[in-house]
C-alpha cells in the first residue's frame, strides 16, 4: 500500500468527564467538562492543540459553575455558565487559568461569542444579551433582546446568528443594540458558514439559505440517523454529532442537495462538535475527546462504475474480465481493463437467480439457489453458453473452484462437491453436512472453509471429494457470514462489525490470533498478498457503503490502511485482482476501485496506528460477549479506579468496580451481562467506562444472545 484515509480517528484525549463545549484559539483549544465522580467537578481544561494527532492537556482547574459555551479573545476566556452567568478566564499565562470575574445575566446564559468589546450570550429565555468586555475583569450587561429560547450564538461579520426555538438574524452594526432583521421557524442547533445555516434536529438536518436575511428560506433536509447533538460547518462541509451513531460528515457543496460524505463511530455517544483546520473535535459522553484527521474529506475516487441489468450479487475475476452474478439477470461478463470506462461484453440468463460465481479459465460456475450449480463456457466473453448444470440438494448460496471440483455451500444441506472436470455433466460426489447453515466457502489445497452461520467455522478435508469430513470447528461471534483464506490463516467475517483471524496450521485446532472491528455489516473479504479488503455495508439505509483496506503483514494484528466510499450502500461482494478492486454493488452495478492509492498527509502507512490512550487503555474479551466478557487494563502505579457499564442511553447499567485503593499492575474484571438487579441486559451496545483519578477511557461491547 498505502491506501489513502479520508477521514480517520488520529487521536483520542480522555479527560476527566463529559466535556461540554470546545473553542479554539491559536494553538490552543478551551474545553468545559462535567467531571463524573462525586462529587461533581466543573472543569475548564487548557490542551495544546498545535498537533491534532497529539493533542494534550496543558491545565485544567475547578470552576464554580459548569460552562456550557466558550467565547476567546485575546488572553481571555468566556464561559456562558447558565444560571451563573458569564465567567471570565484569565489565560495569559495557559499553564495556569486563573477566574477573574463573573457576570451575571437576565438569563440563562447557554454559549457566548465575542467580538471587539462585546460578548454575545444566547441567554435562553432572555433571549440575546450583549455585554460589554472593554475591561474583562468588569464585564457589565449592556441590554438584552428577545430571541425566543436562545441556545447558540455566531457572529459573521456584523450579524449574529441565534438559534434554539427558532433562527434568529440580528444586524450588528451598533453591537450595543442588535437590531432584528430575520427568522426562521426552525428549531434546533445551526452552525453558519457563508450563506448558509446548518441546523440539527432529532433524526435530520435542515439546511436554510440566509443569503437574504430578512427571509431564511429551506434549501434542503437530509435525514440522519440520531439525537442532535452538535454541529460545525467548515469549508462547505457539516460535521454534525449524533450520539451513539458518531460523527456524520456532510458534503455541501450543493445546500440544494447535501449528501452524507462519510461516518465515523465515536468511541461512545458523539455530543459536541469543534473544527480547526484539518482537525474536528467530537466530545464523547464518557471518554473525553475524539479527534478526527479530514484532511481528505473525500474518499479516493472510484474509477468506475457499470449500471447492469439485475442487481450485481457476487463478483470474480478473470484477468481483464469481471464476473457479476445480476440474480435474476444471470451471469454478466464486464471488460474491466479500462477502469474509466467498463463494458458489458454478454450476458448468460441462468435458469434461477444467479447469487454467486467462481471463474476457472474460461468456464465460470454459477449457483441459484433454486437451480444448484450451472456451467457457462466464456471462451467467447460476447457469447457466454451454458455447457451444463445440477441441481444441488438445499439452496445454494456460494461457489467456490479447486482442481477439477465445485464446492457449493448449501445453507441447511451443508457442503456439496461438485466434479466438473467434464463441464457437459456436473455431478455432486460427495456431501457434509455442515452443523449450521452453510452461507460462504473458500478453498485451498485438501482443506474447504466454510463459514456455517450460526456455528461458526467449519474445517473440511476434501482430499477425497467423495467423503468430505470435517475435521476442525470455530464457534461463531454473531453468524459467520462471509469467509477468505490465505494459509495458514482464515479470515471469517461475521454479519456486522467483526472479522476474525484464524490460524489453521492445526486444522483440528483453529486458534483465533486477531480481528478487525468495523462499523457495518460485512459483505465481501477479498485477499491479495499483505492486503485484506472488506465490503461493508451501513446499519442506515440511506448512507453509503464503503470498502477497507488492512495491511495484514502481521497477520495477528491487522492495521487499517484506508477506506473508500461507494455510491450507494448496497455492496454485496468484493473481489481484488492486479490493481482493481472489483465491488458487486447491488442495484448500481459493479463499482472498480484502485488497490494503491497516493499517499496524503492523512495517510496512515503500513505499520502505523493512530495514537492510541496510554497507560490504562481498556480492553476487552470475547468482545461481542455472548453474554459474558472480561476486562483487561494496566495501572502504571497504584491509583483509585472504577469501572461501569452504560447503556446506548448514558443509563448507567452496573458498576463492576469501585477501587479506592487499586494497585499497580494488570487488573481483569469480568463482566457476566447483568445489570445492577442481577437480571440479563438485552442485547445491544453498551460501554464500559473506566475511571483513574482524573482519567477516563471507555470500550464498546456489543453483547449477543
Amino acid at each position: 500500500m498505502p491506501y489513502e484515509i479520508s477521514p480517520y480517528w488520529s487521536a483520542r484525549l480522555h479527560t476527566g468527564g463529559q466535556v461540554i463545549d470546545m473553542e479554539f484559539s491559536g494553538t490552543l483549544a478551551f474545553a468545559t467538562a462535567l467531571e463524573m465522580q462525586v462529587p461533581f467537578r466543573n472543569s475548564f481544561y487548557v490542551l495544546d492543540a498545535a498537533d491534532p494527532h497529539h493533542p494534550a492537556v496543558l491545565a485544567s482547574t475547578a470552576l464554580p459553575s459548569a460552562g456550557s459555551g466558550i467565547g476567546v479573545q485575546g488572553h481571555y476566556v468566556y464561559l456562558a455558565s447558565g444560571a451563573a452567568g458569564v465567567q471570565v478566564v484569565d489565560i495569559t499565562t495557559p499553564a495556569s487559568p486563573t477566574l477573574i470575574a463573573t457576570v451575571d445575566t437576565p438569563g440563562s446564559a447557554s454559549d457566548v461569542v465575542v467580538s471587539g468589546v462585546h460578548a454575545f450570550v444566547a441567554d435562553l429565555a432572555a433571549g440575546l444579551t450583549v455585554l460589554d468586555v472593554t475591561n474583562p475583569a468588569a464585564p457589565f450587561v449592556v441590554r438584552s433582546v428577545p430571541a425566543g429560547v436562545a441556545n447558540r450564538v455566531e457572529i459573521l461579520g456584523t450579524r449574529a446568528f441565534v438559534s434554539g426555538s427558532g433562527l434568529y438574524i440580528f444586524d450588528l452594526a451598533d453591537p450595543s443594540d442588535p437590531e432584528s432583521i430575520g427568522f426562521a421557524a426552525v428549531e434546533g442547533e445551526a452552525s453558519v458558514e457563508g450563506d448558509l445555516a446548518c441546523v440539527s434536529q432529532l433524526e435530520r438536518i435542515l439546511v436554510y439559505d440566509v443569503s437574504n436575511p430578512a427571509s431564511p428560506s429551506l434549501a434542503a433536509e437530509l435525514p440522519l440517523p440520531g439525537v442532535m447533538g452538535g454541529v460545525a460547518v467548515v469549508d462547505g462541509y457539516a460535521y454534525v454529532g449524533r450520539s451513539w451513531y458518531g460523527l456524520a460528515i456532510v458534503d455541501l457543496t450543493d445546500p440544494f442537495a447535501p449528501r452524507i460524505a462519510g461516518r465515523l463511530l465515536t468511541s461512545d455517544w458523539a455530543m459536541t462538535v469543534g473544527a480547526k483546520g484539518p482537525a474536528v473535535y467530537v466530545s464523547t459522553y464518557l471518554s473525553g475527546i475524539d479527534v478526527a484527521d479530514v484532511s481528505h474529506r473525500e474518499p479516493p475516487p472510484i474509477l468506475g462504475w457499470l449500471d447492469l441489468p439485475g442487481s450485481a450479487m457476487a463478483v470474480a475475476p478473470g484477468g481483464s474480465l469481471t464476473y457479476v452474478a445480476a440474480g435474476p439477470e444471470g451471469l454478466h461478463v464486464v471488460d474491466s481493463s479500462e477502469p474509466s470506462t467498463p463494458v458489458r461484453l454478454g450476458t448468460a440468463d441462468t435458469p434461477g437467480s444467479a447469487v454467486d460465481v467462481a471463474v476457472n479459465g474460461a468456464l465460470a460456475y454459477v449457483v441459484q439457489p433454486d437451480s444448484g450449480l450451472q456451467v457457462i463456457d466464456c471462451f467467447d466473453p460476447s457469447l457466454p453458453i451454458l455447457f451444463g448444470g445440477v441441481r444441488t440438494p438445499g439452496a445454494a448460496e456460494a461457489v467456490a473452484f479447486s482442481a477439477g471440483y465445485a464446492l457449493v455451500a448449501a445453507g441447511e444441506t451443508g457442503l456439496h462437491v461438485v466434479d466438473v472436470r467434464d463441464p457437459h455433466h456436473p455431478a455432486v460426489v460427495g456431501t457434509v453436512n455442515t452443523p449450521g447453515h452453510a452461507k460462504d466457502v473458500a478453498v485451498e489445497g485438501d482443506l474447504a472453509f466454510v463459514a456455517d452461520w450460526t456455528e461458526g467455522l467449519q474445517v473440511v478435508d476434501i482430499s477425497d471429494p467423495a467423503s468430505p469430513v470435517i475435521v476442525g470447528q470455530m464457534d461463531a461471534w454473531i453468524r459467520s457470514a462471509r469467509v477468505a483464506v490465505a494459509l495458514p490463516y482464515v479470515y471469517v467475517g461475521e454479519d456486522y462489525l467483526y472479522v476474525r483471524v484464524v490460524d489453521v496450521s492445526n486444522p483440528a485446532s483453529p486458534l483465533l490470533v486477531g480481528q478487525v472491528e468495523g462499523d457495518g455489516l460485512i459483505r465481501g473479504l477479498a485477499i491479495q498478498e499483505n492486503e485484506l479488503y472488506v465490503a461493508e455495508a451501513s446499519y442506515f439505509p440511506y448512507e453509503y457503503g464503503y470498502v477497507r483496506a488492512y495491511d495484514i503483514s502481521s497477520r495477528a494484528n491487522p492495521v487499517l490502511a484506508g477506506d473508500a466510499y461507494l455510491s450507494a450502500n448496497n455492496p454485496c461482494d468484493i473481489a481484488v485482482a492486479g490493481k482493481q478492486v472489483r465491488v458487486a454493488d447491488g442495484a448500481p452495478g459493479l463499482a472498480l476501485l484502485p488497490v494503491d492509492c497516493p499517499s496524503g498527509n492523512g495517510t496512515l502507512s503500513s505499520g502505523e496506528q493512530a495514537p492510541r490512550p496510554p497507560g490504562n487503555s481498556l480492553r476487552s474479551s470475547p468482545n461481542p460477549a455472548s453474554p459474558w466478557t472480561v476486562f483487561e487494563f494496566d495501572l502504571p502505579g497504584p491509583a483509585s479506579y472504577s469501572l461501569d457499564m452504560f447503556d446506548v442511553s448514558g443509563r448507567l447499567v452496573r458498576t463492576l468496580e469501585d477501587a479506592p485503593e487499586g494497585c499497580a499492575g494488570r487488573h481483569r474484571v469480568e463482566w457476566d451481562g447483568r445489570d445492577d438487579s442481577g437480571r440479563r441486559v438485552p442485547a445491544g451496545v453498551y460501554f464500559g467506562r473506566l475511571q483513574t483519578g482524573r482519567l477516563s477511557t471507555a470500550r464498546r461491547v456489543l453483547v449477543v444472545k
